[in-house]
């Protein structure tokens, strides 16, 4: 390559990581700049990455090392934890807004816990792990760290609420009901071998249910698809 087009080349990579910091800059001010002061969304415009992702990615999994905090700009995270068998349980769905607080206090040389999965399109800032105590100082940033534990107990609650007090049938049609949501679509696609990984039971087992919600006149069987019809009474 001739030192003309590598000079090009470097100019390209330029104009690129500018653009894409331009980018960071004004996805934050758009999106959190009520909740941000100014000072602190140009610290993490300058130290924050975008990323995009198509549904079903998984962004991280048990046992792998978190150096990155993600910050929820579009679209939606399944969390996930696995039993000492190795099987699924659903936890909770993080949306807009959102972050994942194991990384407040999570060091790269610890393991992660959860399986972290884009449930739609999702689009994310990363932010490295480095970082996120500096802005401790920022009441901004502790409002929004106080926030999100907050938001991730009640959440943790309900989980254990649902577990302990529901019947699966119950969780079943609450679970479809966040997809539905989550979708912006009263079809939900996907299928029962999901359900029932997400569930922590089998196949067999969801497919009844589903069949029993139907006769209820809760929801609809469609090939490769449910479609939610009404709230859980």
């Amino acid at each position: 390559m001739s030192d003309k087009n590598v000079k090009y080349s470097l100019t390209f990579i330029i104009l690129i990581i500018g653009i894409m910091d331009s980018k960071v800059r004004d996805i934050l001010f758009t999106n959190y700049k009520h909740q941000f002061n100014h000072d602190l969304l140009e610290q993490i415009a300058e130290v924050g990455t975008y990323h995009s992702f198509p549904e079903n990615t998984m962004l991280i999994d048990f046992g792998q090392r978190t150096e990155h905090m993600p910050l929820l700009i579009s679209g939606a995270i399944k969390i996930l934890r696995e039993d000492d068998n190795g099987k699924e349980l659903f936890l909770y769905f993080l949306e807009k807004g959102d972050t994942c607080t194991m990384t407040f206090t999570t060091a790269p040389q610890i393991i992660s816990e959860i399986r972290a999965i884009t449930e739609v399109r999702t689009e994310l800032i990363m932010m490295p792990l480095e970082h996120i105590q500096k802005w401790m100082s920022n009441p901004d940033w502790q409002q929004f760290v106080f926030n999100s534990f907050t938001s991730r107990m009640q959440e943790m609650l309900e989980a254990i609420d649902t577990l302990a007090f529901m019947n699966l049938d119950q969780r079943l049609h609450k679970y479809l009901l966040e997809k539905a949501s989550i979708m912006k679509s009263e079809v939900v696609v996907c299928s029962h071998e999901e359900l029932a990984l997400d569930l922590n039971t089998s196949r067999v087992v969801i497919s009844r249910i589903l069949k029993q919600l139907e006769n209820k006149g809760l929801l609809v069987l469609r090939r490769g698809a449910i479609e939610v019809l009404t709230q859980l009474v």
